[in-house]
């Protein structure tokens, strides 16, 4: 015979195995609900590197700080004759293509693949020390885009390099004085340098060479636009 008491007992039991499973089925909902967040997590994180990384590719934002230099603001290039300023020659461009510096790589590119000769260079003892290069809109259309659009007079010193062994020796601004002066004499009004926000060096040769902070360039860009010129926007301080 079974008592009141052991039936009690058997549906306590049993309302306790029940509510033990419920929470067994509860954690493991739990675990497998988590297992499924961070799965789900690492995919969205791979698809939005992809994604991210594709777009860089796709689509370049240039931000660049703006220097001008005219007439009325002109310097006088310093007397330095411990240096040799000249134009580079396809001599000079001949030496430089087997460099594995950036002057070989620049002499490269843009002498030899791009066709642009414009370039100048800052010697000390018969070595290269320091090379930029003048750039007016005919340059430009040899180039892929135009990282800064040139109206009727307007020039703009570019790629500009200075060799390890020679910084901090005034090659910089020295050269980029003479070339001003050099295409102002020429008949342009307006010469232009650009640099990205963060170039603090090159921002102290600038302004050390006579040329005022003139304004910023916005330059949305990407292949699928024609030549990479894509969406485009100066401001004038």
């Amino acid at each position: 015979m079974i008592s009141i008491l052991d039936k009690s007992g058997d549906l306590c039991r049993h309302g306790k195995n029940r509510g033990q499973g419920e929470m067994t089925f509860a954690k493991k909902m739990s675990a497998a609900w988590r297992v499924f967040l961070q799965r789900l997590g690492a995919v969205l994180r791979s698809v939005t590197e992809r994604t991210v990384a594709t777009t860089r590719k796709l689509i370049t934002l240039d931000r660049l700080d703006v220097f001008v230099c005219t007439h009325e603001m002109i310097h006088s290039p310093e007397d330095r004759p411990d240096l040799e300023f000249r134009p580079l020659t396809s001599d000079d461009f001949a030496k430089m293509h087997h460099r594995t510096d950036r002057f070989g790589e620049q002499a490269r590119l843009y002498y030899e693949q791009r066709g642009i000769n414009s370039a100048f260079g800052v010697f000390v003892d018969g070595e290269l020390g320091h090379i930029s290069w003048a750039y007016t809109a005919k340059e430009y259309e040899r180039e892929p885009y135009e990282r800064f659009r040139l109206g009727m007079g307007d020039a703009e010193i570019v790629n500009c390099f200075t060799a390890d062994a020679y910084r901090g020796k005034g090659l910089y601004p020295h050269a980029v004085r003479i070339i001003v002066a050099l295409l102002l004499s020429r008949g342009f009004e307006r010469v232009f340098m650009n640099i990205e926000p963060s170039n603090d060096a090159s921002r102290h040769g600038i302004l050390k060479a006579g040329l005022k902070s003139y304004g910023r360039v916005l330059h949305l860009r990407s292949p699928a636009m024609t030549r990479w010129r894509g969406c485009y926007r100066q401001q004038v301080y």
